[in-house]
């Protein structure tokens, strides 16, 4: 194939191998977290990066990040800039062979076909970066994944890339202290009071 251009959530199926000498996908995304698998490899770029879950621990789902998302692969896909995500190869293998990713306690589940009913209990799903367990109503689109966990549920999950943990991530090098206060206005004043306050 000289030019595989895949529509986002329109069904997908290859009865047999092929190469493409292009292949693209693009959707639009308005928050920095969903999930992806793709019938092809492709890279993370500048623009995109592709993780993988490895474990589940106290309300955290822990990510390893991938420079190449392997074909048929679902996993979770970050968004670095823009509005919409694009995945785009040269001469790579296409086939919808979708495979199970599984990682610690946690298992990537992918799907080509549209607006499928994830009947699972244990299914997690992606709304607004954050992860809910599956509540009964939970479908996915095609080229969308959820991801199932081993052992005892909680209700949401938190996302955290490469092993960091959202508080780690804001937390500066050095003791943490107030040094100033503000009030709603932006004016400083000599310590807290009542109503907002802005520290720094």
């Amino acid at each position: 194939c000289d030019n595989l251009v895949i529509t986002d959530a329109m069904p997908f199926s290859a009865l047999k191998s092929f190469t493409a000498t292009n292949a693209s996908y693009s959707r639009p995304m308005t928050n920095q977290w969903g999930t992806i698998v793709l019938p092809y490899e492709v890279a993370s770029d500048a623009n995109v990066e592709y993780y993988i879950p490895n474990s589940v621990e106290n309300g955290t789902l822990k990510l390893t990040k991938l420079d190449v998302l392997p074909a048929n692969t679902p996993s979770l896909v970050a968004k670095v800039s823009g509005e919409s995500i694009s995945a785009n190869a040269s001469n790579v293998a296409v086939c919808s062979a979708l495979d199970s990713s599984v990682n610690g306690n946690v298992t990537m589940h992918g799907s080509y076909a549209n607006n499928t009913k994830v009947d699972d209990p244990n299914a997690y799903y992606i709304k607004n970066n954050q992860f809910w367990l599956n509540n009964g109503y939970f479908y996915i689109d095609a080229f969308r994944a959820y991801f199932t966990v081993e052992g005892a549920q909680a209700k949401s999950l938190r996302i955290s890339p490469d092993g960091a943990t959202m508080i780690d991530a804001l937390v500066g090098n050095g003791e943490v202290g107030i040094t100033e206060y503000y009030d709603a206005s932006g004016a400083r004043i000599s310590n807290l009071r009542k109503g907002v306050n802005i520290v720094r």
